[in-house]
């Protein structure tokens, strides 16, 4: 018996089990606005969607989610998180120097919102001819409301919100996968999320919902991209001049300010760009078909979500 079929056997289980949220769908707090803030139209509605998302979370997915979860701002909203990632030119690994530096477990180092500090070292690794990414995150487990976020697609905005609720809830429920894994997860699971949210208008009753074939496109080019990193993370050099062909056709069509400027947009050979994203990619496919193989279709069958969870953490050897 393969792997893939022995965890979807595993995952067919009876036991599912769903933890109750604190996020019930009558609760809706206004987030706490930074002094001198002003709010305007277009910043009220992505406010209203990010709170139907988040009772879409609680109240559909049953994910155990802080009553705080999107609804305060970043003490400076202005501002980005700025991780730094290095790798080795002619391979996809970061440095032991470097390793010692990072984030426990993570493969980047965390500089808050200091520019000064991510750019000195990101020079620094430069200088010795290393790869280097400097990623500018517009959302962390924290979970607060930045300016950045809100100049997201609406598509883009309830991905963002529903990833970092997935890694919310594998805190609060002691639920521990390997990094590559949780993060693909958290992709898949944030992309599922902009598909049933989008369908869900009359069940919902929400005054600002995503457009259904906003939402198709959306999760098709995220995925493009996803399948492009994930065939130059297989290293086949004959592919390499179609892949950038691709790749830059890809980026040259994309509209969207998440995709264009701030996830893909950089060049698909840098190592350091790898190194990020092959944590998001790599296992995003197969843990993909392992789910859908399991029943995985979003609706209505999503409630499985926290029995997929314990199995996979339970199995985590048989993914392969």
């Amino acid at each position: 018996m393969g792997p893939a079929k022995r965890l979807k056997e595993a995952l067919d289980g009876k036991d599912a089990r769903l933890r109750p949220s604190s996020l019930t769908s009558a609760r809706c707090i206004s987030p706490t606005r930074p002094g001198g803030v002003s709010v305007d139209e277009r910043t009220q509605r992505k406010l209203e969607l990010i709170r139907a998302v988040c009772r879409y979370l609680g109240s559909e997915l049953r994910l155990d989610l802080p009553g705080n979860f999107y609804r305060e701002w970043s003490g400076k909203p202005s501002q980005s998180l700025i991780y730094l990632y290095v790798s080795y030119k002619d391979r996809i690994q970061p440095p032991d120097e470097f390793v010692e530096d990072a984030a426990p477990g993570r493969p980047y180092r965390g500089f808050g919102p200091s520019e000064t500090a991510a750019h000195a070292a990101e020079q620094y690794w430069r200088a010795r001819k290393f790869d280097t990414l400097l990623y500018r995150t517009v959302a962390s487990r924290s979970a607060k409301i930045s300016y950045r976020l809100l100049r997201y697609e609406d598509s883009a905005i309830v991905f963002v919100v529903a990833h970092e609720a997935l890694h919310v809830h594998l805190r609060k429920s002691g639920i521990k996968i390997p990094y590559d894994y949780e993060e693909a997860l958290a992709d898949w699971v944030g992309l599922q999320v902009v598909l049933g949210f989008s369908k869900c208008r009359n069940e919902l009753r929400e005054a600002v919902t995503l457009d259904a074939d906003e939402a198709v496109r959306f999760v098709d080019r995220m995925e493009k991209f996803h399948s492009l990193i994930c065939e130059v993370l297989q290293g086949e050099a004959a592919s390499l001049a179609r892949i950038q062909d691709a790749w830059d056709r890809a980026i040259a069509a994309e509209h969207t300010i998440s995709a264009k400027v701030y996830r893909f947009g950089f060049s698909v050979f840098n190592k350091a760009f790898l190194l990020r994203y092959s944590a998001y990619c790599a296992k995003y496919f197969h843990l993909k078909s392992v789910l859908c193989e399991s029943g995985g279709e979003f609706n209505p069958a999503f409630g499985n979500l926290h029995r997929w969870l314990e199995k996979i953490a339970d199995n985590i050897e048989s993914l392969g």
